[in-house]
Order: C-alpha cells, then structure tokens, then sequence
C-alpha cells in the first residue's frame, strides 16, 4: 500500500470499499449503482419569462432625466 496511487484508481478503491460497508450495514437509499447523481435539465419551454419592466407612475420617478430643474453649468456648451 505505499506505492503510489493513480487518483482514479484511488477513488475506484474508495468506492468499492463504500459499497461493502454500505452492504455489510444494511445501508439502503442509496444509489448503489453510480456514485454522481444524474440530474434532467428542465424544459425551456415551462420556464416562464422574466415580469416585463413597468414604467414608473409617480411624476417625481418620471423627471429624473428631464431638465426641469435650474440648468448646470456643466451643460451650457451641449445645448
């Protein structure tokens, strides 16, 4: 056993050693036959589409970019 192990040859060891505990234990409710669980993707046609964004109804939401407020200096050379 101290030789070196290549890692898939460990984890094969590994799992054999499991499934003779599991067996000598009584173990039930797990997958014996496959040690990674398989899981199904889900069908895009169920999956429902994301809300679609609403415009806001206050009026203080609505003149956020508008220039109704004193005009910035920054902007005097834009317009």
């Amino acid at each position: 056993m101290t030789e070196a192990w290549l890692p898939a040859e460990a984890a094969a060891e590994l799992w054999k050693w499991k499934e003779k505990l599991r067996r000598a234990f009584g173990v039930t409710g797990c997958d014996s036959g496959s040690p990674y669980e398989v899981i199904e993707s889900a069908d895009p046609s169920r999956i429902p589409p994301p809300k679609t964004p609403t415009k806001p109804k206050s009026n203080e939401a609505k003149n956020v970019f508008t220039a109704t407020d004193e005009r910035s200096p920054y902007f005097q050379d834009s317009l």
